[in-house]
């Protein structure tokens, strides 16, 4: 059942029975979107960021949230420097209105906006209009029109009296709503009416009028504190014949114009949890005291304002969602030497929602005792249960919209932190998680999309290797010369993809033990594991499930059998050897030339052996350590993919490359061998690709 919160946007209160409909104006009537709580393997970090989020909108019932010990007045005195003496300021503030239930707070709030003005700020010019005096500023024009005489002349009146280089300020907390056609939002007039053309007469066109009188001034700053949705919450019409500003949204200003408004158009402004005050204004006011200030650079711009306004919003607020818009110079210094810190969050209980206020609601349609029933009733009925199955499918619709809009900022913002890979990119993942979800973890109404790719992003943050890039294209794979299992030399396609330059080393597989994913490799001898100074030498004995641990810790894998060959012979050109045709020596390869290991019978450091590289840089594609990749081993090509992914019939694992202990031979870029995927050795390492 809707609910009546009086605050700076109305919304009408439906009395459920045959054929009623009551269209009051905005309030705050509980527009409910699910942010489920999820479980993750990160679940000591995200348990704990859930405790600090606590308060997350659900689909229905109530729900706990985070309050404020209690809300500062804000009318007394705040630190600040007083850049505001070229300024001129005014607020307009509606709490009573003739026909539509009032905006309780907006006196408050507007006397602490005055104060701050003129005391903080020390702006000269001071302009206060609230109700009576306000309602004066709303004048019908001839023939009917939209005027709006007292305020846009009192706009005008307190531009004048911006210096150079000045600002005007304009503070609205009141009512808003949607012109006729849904182009355009008006600020309403304490005696608006429930009427369309009410709305016309006793409304100020925002962008058809406001804004143009604003942007006279060498610069202006709007803070409205209303909105103009036009919809409730089963997304159906407020008045009839009122069009949904669904284009009142202010995509731009004027130069020199920042607006500031309380949601967005879709949506409805309310007041504060457990305070009767409108939220935006006050929260916005508060951000410029200082609230806001957290980079401790003691001065507010007004993106930190918006920014600040919708964090809060989104976190303290249950039962809607509402999230303050900039649209303007983001930029904009609106106060200095703010210091003022916001007010400290408590977790509080759930708490039942409150009654509707102002009408009479029933719960129900009143009983048709069956006896009396008749088609027409029954018919009625249908139609009745079609339009709230209607409406709650637009209901979700909407929520989903805004879900998904929200979800693409925050990752817009999340993915270049998880990127880091440092302490930040742990910490991003666990809030991004906490506040969102992961569908690979629990039910969600509203999937996070995003959820895996942040997992990839973070995990690939841990790999310290560096990444190739290798073109797809289609190579002749196999050998015509080579041994029975390189054969029949065939035709693959192989997609684009990246390969890690290096054999990964043994302090990167380190990091992965000391993460607790990864288990140790063997430490016999020869194991690079178990042997100082070695940290930049390629991990060896490890068996190709370990290989497969680390590489998904990391967001990767291991490169297909046909991947790695096309990687070998630089994007699948005849080549021998990843270097060319010349013939294997301990010049191009980590070999038996001379001895094992070119005679130092150990593996060398990875990239040692630079002259045989690949045209796109890869070493040690030949020689060092053997490399498993993804593929069951096949003792010829007649039944592989011919399509570049991997072989997934067999009891062996393939490795390609050789290792320190072969002679030139097995070198070649297209010699293949086979390993148990339990066996160990020092001759067994791998590679990455993604």
């Amino acid at each position: 059942m809707p609910q009546i919160h009086p605050g700076p946007c109305l919304n009408p209160c439906q009395t459920l029975g045959f054929l009623l409909f009551s269209a009051l104006l905005f309030s705050g009537c509980v527009v409910q979107q699910k942010r489920a709580d999820a479980v993750d393997p990160l679940a000591a970090a995200i348990a704990a960021e859930r405790a600090r989020q606590r308060a997350k909108p659900r689909a229905a019932g109530p729900e706990a949230t985070m309050q404020v010990e209690a809300w500062p007045a804000l009318d007394t005195a705040a630190a600040g420097d007083k850049i505001g003496a070229r300024d001129a300021a005014l607020i307009v503030a509606i709490e009573n209105y003739d026909y539509i239930p009032g905006v309780e707070g907006a006196r408050s709030n507007a006397i602490a906006w005055e104060r701050w003005l003129k005391d903080t700020l020390g702006v000269p010019h001071v302009k206060l209009m609230i109700d009576r005096e306000a309602k004066h500023g709303w004048t019908r024009g001839e023939g009917g029109s939209a005027a709006a005489v007292g305020v846009l002349k009192a706009v005008s009146q307190m531009s004048s009296l911006v210096q150079p280089k000045g600002k005007l300020w304009f503070v609205f907390i009141g009512h808003g709503g949607p012109s006729a056609d849904g182009k355009d939002g008006l600020l309403l007039g304490a005696d608006v009416e429930q009427k369309a053309d009410s709305f016309e007469s006793k409304g100020i066109p925002v962008q058809g009028a406001l804004l143009p009188a604003l942007a006279k001034a060498p610069q202006a700053v709007a803070v409205l504190d209303a909105c103009f949705s036009g919809l409730d919450n089963s997304g159906a019409r407020l008045v009839p014949g009122l069009q949904p500003a669904l284009h009142a949204q202010i995509s731009a200003t004027p130069r020199g114009l920042t607006v500031l408004t309380a949601a967005k158009a879709d949506q409805f402004a309310g007041p504060l949890p457990g305070a009767p005050r409108p939220a935006f204004s006050y929260l916005a006011l508060g951000a410029l005291r200082g609230w806001a200030d957290h980079d401790n650079n003691g001065a507010i711009t007004a993106d930190e304002v918006q920014r600040y306004t919708r964090a809060k919003l989104l976190t303290l607020v249950t039962g809607r969602t509402q999230e303050p818009e900039l649209v303007g110079e983001g930029a904009l210094v609106l106060a200095r030497g703010a210091r003022e810190a916001e007010p400290q969050m408590k977790a509080l209980p759930p708490s039942p929602p409150p009654k509707p206020q102002g009408l009479e609601a029933s719960e129900s349609p009143s009983p048709i005792p069956v006896a009396k029933m008749k088609i027409s009733d029954l018919k009625r009925l249908a139609a009745e249960a079609d339009a709230r199955k209607h409406a709650q499918e637009v209901s979700r619709q909407q929520r989903q919209a805004r879900f998904d809009e929200a979800l693409e900022r925050d990752w817009a913002d999340t993915k270049p932190l998880l990127a880091r890979g440092d302490a930040f990119s742990q910490q991003a993942l666990v809030v991004f998680l906490a506040r969102w979800g992961d569908p690979q973890h629990e039910d969600l109404e509203f999937p996070n999309r995003f959820a895996g790719e942040a997992r990839r992003v973070y995990a690939g943050s841990n790999f310290k290797g560096e990444w190739v890039k290798i073109e797809g294209g289609t190579f002749e794979m196999g050998s015509r010369t080579g041994e029975k299992d390189e054969q029949p030399v065939h035709l693959v396609q192989v997609n684009r993809f990246e390969i890690s330059k290096t054999e990964v080393t043994v302090a990167q597989y380190r990091a992965c033990v000391d993460a607790g994913v990864c288990s140790e490799p063997d430490a016999e001898d020869d194991c690079n594991w178990a042997e100082s100074g070695r940290e930049d030498h390629p991990i060896n004995c490890v068996d190709w499930e370990q290989a497969k641990a680390f590489a998904s810790w990391v967001g990767a894998r291991l490169p297909t059998e046909a991947e790695w060959e096309y990687a070998a012979r630089s994007q699948g050109q005849a080549h021998t050897y990843p270097w060319g045709n010349a013939q294997a020596l301990c010049d191009y390869a980590v070999m038996d030339d001379g001895g094992k290991g070119c005679g130092q019978y150990r593996t060398w450091p990875v990239c040692s052996k630079t002259r045989g590289n690949t045209e796109q840089g890869l070493c040690d594609m030949a020689g060092n350590v053997w490399e498993w990749v993804a593929d069951y081993y096949a003792d010829n090509y007649d039944t592989t993919p011919r399509d570049g992914t991997e072989h997934q019939l067999g009891s062996l694992r393939v490795s390609r490359g050789g290792s320190k202990e072969e002679l030139a031979p097995y070198m070649r870029a297209t010699f293949r061998t086979g390993f148990g995927p339990r066996d160990r050795s020092e001759h067994l390492g791998f590679r990455l690709a993604r």
